[in-house]
């Protein structure tokens, strides 16, 4: 399989999707989702991409709306495209649970003041 990168929006999407086979179910998954978000931000700091707006709002059709202009969306990604080479992950850690047939990810106390902070800072 090629790599994120090489993927079209077609492939990318079951790889995003998938929870149920995947070992570490909903965590996997956003692991996967982090990984599409990176490829596509790297892409769209690109120059080329520039140049590639018409196909690449074709391609993204009724899943992404915005009231920002050509215009903004140029200026944000000429200003800010280093910013894709700067991404920071946090994990938040708890402990998991199902309650009434629905899984939950609790949170202790001292996790979220710590992620609070983290925010913050």
């Amino acid at each position: 399989m090629l790599g994120v990168n090489a993927w079209t929006g077609e492939e990318a999407l079951p790889y995003v999707r998938m929870r149920k086979e995947d070992p570490n179910g909903d965590f996997g998954r956003n692991t996967r989702q982090r990984q599409v978000i990176q490829a596509v931000i790297k892409e769209g700091a690109s120059v080329s991409s520039l140049t590639n707006f018409s196909t690449i709002f074709k391609a993204i059709g009724d899943n992404v709306k915005t009231n920002l202009t050509f215009e903004q969306m140029v200026d944000i990604q000429k200003n800010y495209k280093a910013a894709g080479s700067n991404i920071q992950q946090m994990e938040i850690k708890g402990k998991g649970t199902t309650i009434n047939g629905i899984y939950y990810l609790q949170i202790p106390q001292d996790e979220q003041l710590h992620v609070q902070n983290e925010l913050r800072a």
